[in-house]
């Protein structure tokens, strides 16, 4: 009888960690372009388990990242490893032993000098738990080379590496490493998704054709790769399409989108079951003014809503519309501002604290954060600028498969970021002159106790001094340019001027 209970509570346990569904709960971020992780500059991660300190500051990580980003967590939430399409680390931040040269030939070989900083093409990996061993994952990754005589960048193959946790006293080793099981098929550079099958247990794995109509579908599960399919649906995907976008599928596995501002917005009804598209609709998002260039899309937690980004708007798709002319709705417009570089929008997606977040691009130390993705318009109260605690050099999110799909009741993780619409902006400093020759003079208002930093126009961290002077007379600075001067006071409170050296 005792026996007997003890198995039931340990196949209760595994049950229950196994429903939890935590793999997306660490993002790992880090430093691109070789790059020093300098204090402000440095390696983090966001952390929606850890409930007493979600930032992680990371002195620096073994890898470096440029584009491709992808980790996997255990099913609790805690980091197993992460790579950037040319290196695996595991979750105590070294590279694993066998986890170099991921993506090896003529684009890293050539034209980086066989060393691999992070692999280029964003949203080209994806992690996936093997059907048959919950202990290994695949890596998939997209093969991006470049035309030695032409220079044209083309994916036309897709590789898998593979994960075994338990080697290496559990911490993991790469077993299997760059085997293609798609070839001599023009893909577009990124766009590559999942989602599981309607048995739970198997994956969907979608990437959009290259000068061509539709989709290539394929299935994993335990067999490894058994089904390929080109379903060859609109749109007609010219080449430049990989040139910016993303694709998507509901948080209720019910519908996928694809988007690239050379097709648009298109979106269909997705079948788990046999992997099949139907039901295509073409939204036309506005480009009439205003900066066009990248965009991408993410869902809301309830899947009703469908957010469009570019450079400089943030649109609101509700694909419950009854009329078309109330389909689409202008939420944001990106309002200006550089810290200490431009903070337009990139990246968007879905965390597991059902928050929609909005990167913007390398060097700037805010985020976009929609807060309430399931309210309509303006109701979903999308802020700006929203501060982190130190610059984030990276232009990417790790691009991760769709979880969660089969749990009737999602809860959301937990957020460190919360709304500071109402925080009072305090300008406390007043720099002369300016421009100035180096040598700069400064003025605290009502508080003159904090620091003092001095970045550069792409982020960099030049200068740095504590104060608790009313007046701060800084000798003779060697830079020229354009730099951004911040004051930190001991409240948290920041204000900042543009100074120009010359």
């Amino acid at each position: 009888m005792l026996l007997g209970l003890v198995v039931f509570m340990v196949v209760a346990f595994v049950a229950l960690s196994k429903a939890q569904n935590k793999e997306d709960y660490q993002w790992v971020f880090g430093y691109e372009n070789g790059a020093t992780a300098i204090e402000n500059q440095s390696s983090y991660i966001f952390d929606y388990e850890n409930e007493q300190y979600n930032f992680i500051d990371l002195d620096s990580l073994p890898i470096e990242f440029h584009g491709a980003n992808a980790s996997i967590c255990d099913t609790n939430g805690k980091l197993l490893f992460y790579t950037n399409g040319c290196q695996v680390a595991n979750k105590e931040h070294r590279v694993m032993p066998n986890g170099r040269d991921l993506n090896d030939g003529y684009l890293i070989d050539v034209i980086h000098g066989g060393d691999c900083d992070g692999y280029r093409s964003v949203n080209s990996l994806l992690i996936l738990e093997d059907p048959k061993d919950h202990l290994g994952f695949y890596i998939i990754h997209k093969f991006v080379d470049i035309d030695s005589i032409s220079g044209d960048i083309f994916s036309n193959s897709t590789l898998y590496s593979y994960v075994d946790m338990t080697l290496d006293s559990g911490l993991g080793d790469v077993t299997t490493k760059n085997i293609p099981f798609v070839e001599d098929t023009p893909l577009l550079n990124g766009f590559i998704t999942a989602v599981k099958h309607s048995n739970k247990k198997d994956w969907w794995i979608i990437q959009p054709l290259e000068e061509e109509k539709g989709f290539l579908t394929i299935l994993l599960n335990e067999d490894g790769f058994s089904y390929f399919n080109k379903d060859t649906i609109d749109p007609f995907f010219p080449r430049m399409s990989s040139s910016a976008g993303n694709a998507k599928f509901s948080p209720d596995g019910k519908k996928f989108a694809v988007y690239s501002p050379e097709v648009d917005l298109n979106i269909y009804n997705f079948n788990r079951s046999s992997g099949s598209f139907s039901n295509r609709k073409k939204i036309l998002v506005d480009h009439s003014d205003g900066i066009s260039g990248r965009g991408y899309i993410e869902f809301s937690p309830d899947s009703r809503f469908l957010y469009v980004n570019r450079v400089d708007s943030l649109f609101q798709v509700d694909l419950a519309a009854e009329n078309e002319d109330e389909q689409i709705h202008l939420v944001g417009v990106w309002d200006g501002t550089n810290d200490p570089v431009p903070t337009a929008f990139f990246g968007m997606a879905l965390a597991p604290d059902c928050k929609i977040y909005l990167k913007s691009g390398s060097g700037s130390r805010r985020y976009h954060i929609i807060h309430k993705p399931n309210e309509k318009g303006e109701n979903c109260d999308f802020e700006q600028g929203v501060l982190l605690p130190q610059i984030s050099p990276l232009r990417t999110i790790p691009n991760f498969p769709r979880y969660r799909v089969d749990m009737e009741n999602n809860p959301c993780g937990k957020s460190y970021f919360t709304s500071t619409k109402d925080e009072k902006i305090i300008e406390e400093i007043v720099v002369f002159p300016n421009p100035s020759d180096g040598n700069l003079k400064i003025e605290f208002k009502a508080q003159w106790e904090g620091i003092i930093r001095l970045y550069s126009f792409d982020g960099e961290l030049v200068f740095q001094q504590e104060t608790n002077e009313t007046f701060l007379e800084l000798e003779k600075l060697p830079f020229s340019g354009i730099f951004l001067l911040e004051f930190t006071n001991v409240n948290g409170n920041r204000s900042n001027q543009k100074v120009l050296f010359h």
